[in-house]
């Protein structure tokens, strides 16, 4: 990892007066502009975003970064990678080494080392110092918060989707006939169930009926509750604007289409809409 102190912060041009949220957000579109200049998961400035992710966007790993920054202890690359994986720093025990013969008659007296009590020999992808047969290895993840075992592939997620847009039409297909007599009066009814369907349903209930009914919902990928408003708005945009007259239907398509092949496993099953959005469609709990 490129990286040659433990100051996230500065290393990344972070403001530390930022909030939480913000600094999430901030690392989130970073990624995604990475991963937009094809730039694979693998790629150390994508790692290294990751890690900041999984450390400063998390509160309660935050104030162990911050307090230990804060202390004075000058943190190596893989106590960060270690804290963002498992929420606590490695532990260190300090012992003496012995004492080195010198020439003449004195000696260098006992001296005190600082060790890293990792005995288990290093993995690619983990951090140094564990083995993927160790327990706690098997549940890091080099990638954002979540369980990525959890989410929907990209086929499924379009399933979803198709079958959402099939309840869609019969309700407001229905809907409407109560409007036909009006074309201006029944765009504005299709407009707001549309709003109602997609938007309000997803931020009220956390998912609109498709996913209900396949057994995911949506949350805010840090603190598991459903999603706000506004991050509803993010997620669905490529959606909303299908509601433009005109050319909205076909910009809204080609969204999709570019937003589609980001949700693979690579990514964790985590779209580029999603991952601005902060949310996770996953599993109901």
């Amino acid at each position: 990892m490129n990286t040659s102190h433990g100051e996230l912060y500065s290393t990344l041009g972070l403001d530390p007066a930022d909030g939480t949220e913000e600094l999430r957000t901030l690392i989130m579109g970073r990624d995604a502009q990475l991963e937009n200049q094809g730039h694979q998961p693998q790629d150390p400035r994508r790692q290294q975003l990751q890690t900041a992710y999984a450390v400063l966007g998390d509160e309660s790993r935050r104030r162990i970064y911050d307090h230990a920054l804060a202390s004075g202890r000058n943190l190596a690359w893989h106590e960060i990678e270690y804290l963002g994986n498992f929420g606590r720093l490695p532990e260190i025990s300090f012992q003496q080494t012995p004492p080195q013969a010198q020439a003449g008659p004195q000696q260098t007296p006992f001296s005190t080392q600082t060790q890293y009590q990792m005995p288990y020999p290093s993995t690619p992808g983990m951090p140094s110092g564990f083995a993927a047969s160790h327990p706690l290895a098997q549940t890091a993840s080099p990638n954002f918060p979540g369980d990525p075992t959890k989410r929907p592939s990209a086929g499924t997620r379009l399933l979803m989707l198709l079958v959402d847009g099939f309840i869609f039409s019969v309700a407001a297909g229905i809907l409407g006939m109560a409007f036909f007599w009006s074309e201006t009066l029944m765009g504005l009814v299709w407009t707001l169930a549309f709003l109602l369907y997609f938007l309000g349903l997803e931020f009220k209930t956390g998912a609109t009926p498709a996913k209900h009914l396949f057994g995911y919902e949506v949350r805010d990928l840090n603190t598991g509750g459903r999603p706000s408003l506004l991050q509803s708005g993010k997620r669905q945009l490529w959606r909303l604007a299908s509601i433009v007259p005109g050319i909205g239907w076909l910009v809204s398509l080609i969204a999709a289409i570019y937003l589609a092949p980001s949700i693979n496993g690579a990514n964790s099953y985590l779209g580029k809409h999603d991952r601005w959005a902060g949310t996770e469609v996953t599993r109901k709990r």
